[in-house]
């Protein structure tokens, strides 16, 4: 299956495929003082026989939580749906292989 660019923002929490990292990611959006944004990745999704794994970065996460509770645990929740179904998709297209 190919990585279609599946994003959703809630404020300034993203969950996205990164082309860099290679891996679906949650980022937090910052802005500057000069104006403009960046982000930082709070968290990477690993993907694992049984399904996808979050790995945090550091505390990002819980800072992120902690400043924007509504918008990260809608994100977070909505990746974890996202992945769970695309994991099953997977398997059972696997399945039909044999």
């Amino acid at each position: 299956m190919s990585h279609e660019q599946i994003t959703l923002r809630v404020n300034r929490i993203e969950f996205r495929w990164s082309p860099i990292n290679k891996k679906y990611e949650l980022v937090m959006w910052h802005t500057r003082q000069e104006g403009g944004e960046y982000c930082c990745v709070i968290a990477f999704f690993d993907y694992q026989k049984e399904g996808f794994d979050m790995r945090t970065v550091g505390r990002r996460y819980e800072e992120a939580y902690r400043e924007y509770p509504g918008p990260t645990g809608i994100a977070t929740r909505y990746a974890f749906d996202f992945l769970e179904a695309r994991f099953n998709a997977e398997e059972a297209i696997k399945e039909l292989k044999l």
